[in-house]
């Protein structure tokens, strides 16, 4: 899976300004991108941007049928174990949960470890869940394709602002701000603007 390129990211600027590239490199893009913008977007959304990837993490066991995993969309599950941090307590069957993948929930059914059907199968403990799935996109959707060329394009602007102190880089079709945040203050919140309405339904959950 491909996040937005270089020259997708650049063509999001087309009106705002001309990038003189002895300013800002295609390597400082980049990390922009890879190294801040694509995590900050995970944290907000708690959806992997990631190819398909495999995740081992620990639960806290919550008294319920529910856990809710770190990562969305989840792809598969492989394995739901009870540990102790050094030593496996037992393996829970894959065919008594329900996997809700968009939303990364796995709901449990049922019960095999207990007589009683009221029993949570997720005991409260600290980190007594161990976890093992697949999440991620094959093809990454649209919205936080988007996302990411809006907030890199911004992360851009701050640069450009800052290093040319409102000075020799060229603006055309947008008024000129020098207040606190610069030359590039509407042009920057327009793109924070486009940017959080393209993720705005992967914070809400309405997918």
């Amino acid at each position: 899976m491909a996040v937005p390129s270089i020259a997708e990211i650049k063509a999001e600027l087309e009106g705002f300004c001309e990038i003189d590239d002895g300013l800002i490199s295609d390597a400082w893009i980049t990390n922009k991108r890879d190294n801040f913008v694509v995590p900050w977007i995970e944290g907000k959304t708690g959806f992997s941007l990631l190819a398909e990837t495999e995740y081992v993490e620990y639960y806290d066991g919550n008294n319920s049928n529910i856990l809710i995993l770190n990562k969305k969309p989840v792809i598969s599950l492989t394995k739901v174990e009870y540990v102790d941090r050094v030593n496996v307590l037992g393996e829970i069957a894959l065919t008594t949960f329900v996997l809700i993948a968009e939303e990364g929930i796995i709901k449990a059914l049922k019960n095999d470890f207990s007589l009683d059907l009221n029993v949570p199968i997720f005991p409260k403990g600290n980190q007594n869940i161990r976890v093992t799935y697949r999440a991620g996109y094959t093809v990454l959707p649209t919205q936080l394709n988007e996302a990411i060329k809006y907030f890199t394009a911004e992360k851009i602007l701050a640069q450009l602002s800052g290093r040319t102190g409102g000075g020799d880089i060229s603006a055309q079709g947008y008024s000129r701000s020098y207040g606190e945040m610069g030359k590039y203050t509407h042009a920057r919140n327009d793109l924070m603007r486009q940017g959080m309405a393209c993720l705005d339904d992967f914070i809400t959950g309405v997918l």
